[in-house]
């Protein structure tokens, strides 16, 4: 409208420059809301694939690692030689089961274990117990510990929690509803830094297309002429200015410009571009 001088036409008519504004602002709302179904529920059956570092391109999911001494929430420690995030399954399975003093009283051992969903579970296989007794060595199998057969483990130790951990962005590919039942997670919830980290993505995901909303509403007065002039450089100022103020947005967000209180960190992009998006747009001439 603005390179075709249809701009200074309809405003010679009468019609205020706000009121252009107005179909664009509302598309651009359109557009920015369509992101939420995205995130709910397209990127987070593929987040294993987004969550790839770049050495790991040639994989078909996240490439597969150790886990040494991981806790759920009942500060049981869990250790196997290799975790394979697109199977679900953990090689040469150790867990350590701890009494409330912190010491290990049962050990469970299995040469496989895959993720039960239905049972919140890990299915052992092979997998058998040794029971302390208190004038035993708890880890001599030869002694006499009580051994026993275990086919289940039940623990908030999910798969998912355990991306969580091993890839600092894996959050950000997850739904809120994930989130969310990862949150009342006992392992979840006794790490502080985990539930910051919840918290902030779960808000960012509402604040950030709000931002986006103000961003839009900053740029558009650059295109906003009521005389000819170039479009080239009116493009150049409203990308320079979207893309700073998206990029500082996201910049809080990540560093926590307010430690440990997740909701003011990711609202405070919201709270400084709100004056200025309306600052920018007062500032129309029409």
């Amino acid at each position: 409208l603005s390179k075709s001088r249809e701009l200074v036409a309809m405003v010679t008519s009468g019609i205020s420059m706000h009121r252009i504004a107005a179909p664009v602002l509302v598309t651009g709302c359109v557009l920015n809301a369509l992101a939420l179904p995205i995130h709910e529920f397209i990127i987070p059956p593929i987040a294993p694939k987004i969550g790839r570092s770049k050495s790991q391109v040639a994989y078909d999911t996240i490439r597969s690692f150790a886990v040494t001494y991981a806790p759920d929430g009942k500060g049981n420690l869990f250790t196997a030689t290799k975790y394979d995030a697109a199977r679900e399954v953990m090689e040469n399975v150790t867990i350590l089961q701890r009494d409330e003093l912190g010491r290990a009283h049962r050990r469970i051992s299995a040469t496989q274990a895959k993720w039960d969903e239905s049972r919140q579970g890990w299915v052992m296989i092979n997998g058998f117990a040794v029971q302390r007794q208190e004038d035993g060595d708890p880890f001599n199998t030869q002694s006499t510990n009580t051994v026993e057969q275990v086919e289940l483990f039940q623990t908030d130790l999910s798969p998912s929690l355990l991306l969580v951990r091993r890839a600092k962005a894996f959050p950000l590919l997850l739904s809120i509803s994930e989130l969310r039942s990862l949150l009342n997670s006992p392992a979840v919830r006794a790490d502080a830094e985990l539930v910051v980290k919840f918290t902030e993505t779960m808000q960012s995901r509402f604040s950030f297309f709000v931002v986006n909303v103000l961003i839009q509403v900053m740029a558009m007065p650059f295109f906003l002429m009521r005389e000819p002039r170039s479009p080239m450089m009116a493009s150049m100022k409203g990308a320079g200015l979207g893309l700073g103020a998206w990029g500082v947005a996201l910049l809080m967000v990540q560093v926590g410009v307010v430690p440990m209180n997740p909701l003011l960190t990711a609202w405070l992009p919201v709270v400084i571009f709100l004056p200025l998006a309306a600052i920018m747009l007062l500032s129309v001439r029409t």
